[in-house]
């Protein structure tokens, strides 16, 4: 007589709240670092005192973000082993050197900001531009190459990360330029509503293709639209992180406070986004 055995298989989650921690804030820090970058290379003289306060934030939104990662290693010396041992093959062996190449170069475009001479600083900025938006990219490459989680495996997850770490990016500059000349922070707003604008569209695009799909793409919708996933993800990302920021920020004019508050409802959708990816992702079986 034929036996069915039915195994019930538990897995552990891969990755934790340090990862979306670290996701969140190594975009800040890109994101910082490409305002700061942008700024000097297309901005002028006129934005130096915002370039100079992008240029600090970048490290410091970096580093404790680092922390987090090697914390959730269990074993930080394991982190070093990424130096020591190179997969050319491997995602996470690349972003090892990419992020500590970029946080040194940020660290070192931070100090010459510091000590006034930032003129000098131009082709670091060339540099560092190109580092940072492979941090932005590489958190959403290291989620699509692994296969087996239906949700992370999409061509747009990277896009959407580094869209999403720019916006971001822009958003703490502008809250923490509040005091610099309203019509820079003002320009800085414009950008900010063009870059969620695109993440509003890139986001649209994921949850349509993966509504309109079968099988496992359909499950995976269907964990991030719906219960407490889908209150952040559709609530919280969606609606007060993208569009009413988008709603604001377009208006002909917005005073300083309504560019703080959309800078803030930014930032929350991000952070709610990438938990909703990271943690959700995780939620449906991989047997």
């Amino acid at each position: 007589m034929d036996q069915v055995i039915v195994y019930n298989i538990e897995h552990h989650e891969a990755m934790g709240a340090l990862i979306v921690i670290y996701f969140f804030l190594s975009g800040l820090g890109a994101g910082a670092f490409l305002t700061a970058a942008g700024l000097r290379l297309f901005g002028g003289e006129k934005y130096a005192r915002i370039e100079k306060t992008a240029a600090i934030a970048a490290p410091l939104l970096l580093m404790p973000g680092l922390l987090c990662l090697v914390i959730e290693l269990g074993k930080p010396l394991r982190f070093l082993n990424m130096f020591f041992y190179f997969n050319p093959s491997s995602v996470a062996s690349w972003g090892v050197w990419v992020i500590n190449i970029f946080l040194a170069i940020s660290v070192l475009y931070a100090f010459l900001h510091v000590i006034g001479k930032a003129g000098i600083a131009r082709p670091l900025a060339y540099l560092g531009f190109v580092f940072a938006l492979a941090v932005g990219f590489y958190s959403g490459m290291l989620l699509y190459q692994m296969h087996g989680h239906i949700l992370w495996h999409s061509a747009l997850v990277p896009v959407i990360f580094l869209v999403s770490a720019i916006a971001s990016g822009l958003a703490v500059v502008l809250l923490l330029s509040g005091s610099a000349d309203p019509d820079q922070t003002h320009t800085l707003s414009k950008v900010l509503a063009v870059v969620v604008g695109v993440d509003l569209v890139l986001a649209l695009t994921e949850v349509l293709t993966l509504t309109w799909s079968s099988g496992e793409k359909a499950a995976a919708a269907e964990i991030i639209l719906s219960g407490g996933y889908g209150f952040l993800f559709i609530g919280v990302y969606l609606i007060a992180g993208l569009v009413l920021p988008l709603m604001v920020l377009t208006r002909q004019r917005t005073s300083q406070n309504v560019q703080v508050f959309a800078a803030v409802l930014v930032l929350v959708g991000t952070l709610a986004m990438r938990y909703v990816i990271v943690m959700g992702g995780q939620a449906l079986p991989l047997s």
